[in-house]
């Protein structure tokens, strides 16, 4: 048996479709936060319980990082 292979370009991959409404997607993602999030929290805590000193969100550095410890470059 001789098995053929189409290859599809990604002008011809059709959209998938959203299995939400957009009012149901759009409070879904309102939900979804970006910054002060439970695991960011608990390791910036832990670092400056542990004498480290850092900033937040820094907008000079690509991908805005959450946590920048300055002083260790």
């Amino acid at each position: 048996m001789h098995q053929t292979f189409h290859y599809l370009s990604a002008t011809q991959i059709p959209a998938m479709a959203d299995v939400h409404e957009p009012e149901v997607r759009s409070y879904n993602m309102s939900r979804i936060r970006s910054t002060d999030t439970k695991p960011e929290l608990l390791v910036r805590k832990f670092l400056f319980k542990n004498g480290f000193r850092y900033r937040l969100h820094v907008k000079d550095l690509p991908g805005k990082p959450d946590i920048v410890l300055t002083s260790y470059k």
